[in-house]
């Protein structure tokens, strides 16, 4: 029981420690199966989930870049009424540009690979409080506070679709099985 508390307070202060996004602090996070598993339920609802590695390299309205020198910025997309619309939506969880921008300052990332991509996502879950409720067990609160960062969660105020609690629940579930059996992000 001893052992359980002390691991239970260890990732709650690693949570309040990463609110600030210390780059080791969110990499530290990630070695969390709970925390792997919710990264996975965010590329689901973002739609880049079933391309697995290749995630990384996907850009709305689902296309890739090659590299992962920097974020790819934006791309211009004719719409069917001829409009053109800009887009910066990219890698496994959908960062815009801007955001990544900031991210990039903020954590001293240096490049959009694959590891810098989930320390990013990692961070913008410490700054919304939902990496503290994921760690205390409680998922729904987690997609609720990540929801204005992710507009593809449940409750979301953006009005684009978005997937249901069910089934990211479902999904976390399996996930967190998977990685709590060993298996790897």
């Amino acid at each position: 029981m001893k052992k359980i508390f002390l691991v239970g307070v260890a990732c709650v202060l690693c949570a309040l420690r990463c609110l600030g996004a210390n780059f080791d602090e969110c990499l530290e996070a990630r070695r969390d199966a709970r925390v792997r598993a919710f990264l996975d339920v965010i590329a689901h609802a973002e739609g880049t989930y079933l391309y697995g590695v290749l995630g990384y390299s996907a850009r709305y309205p689902m296309r890739w870049f090659n590299g992962f020198g920097q974020h790819p910025g934006y791309v211009s997309v004719k719409k069917r009424s001829g409009q053109v619309a800009r887009y910066s939506a990219s890698g496994r969880y959908m960062f815009l540009v801007k955001t990544w921008d900031y991210l990039e300052k903020k954590l001293g990332l240096s490049d959009f690979g694959p590891l810098s991509q989930d320390v990013g996502a990692i961070a913008l879950l410490a700054q919304k409080g939902a990496l503290k409720a994921l760690r205390a067990d409680n998922f729904e609160r987690a997609v609720l506070l990540a929801n204005k960062t992710w507009a593809t969660f449940p409750g979301s105020p953006y009005g684009q679709t978005t997937t249901t609690m069910p089934e990211l629940k479902r999904l976390f579930s399996d996930r967190l099985v998977y990685y709590r059996g060993g298996g790897v992000l």
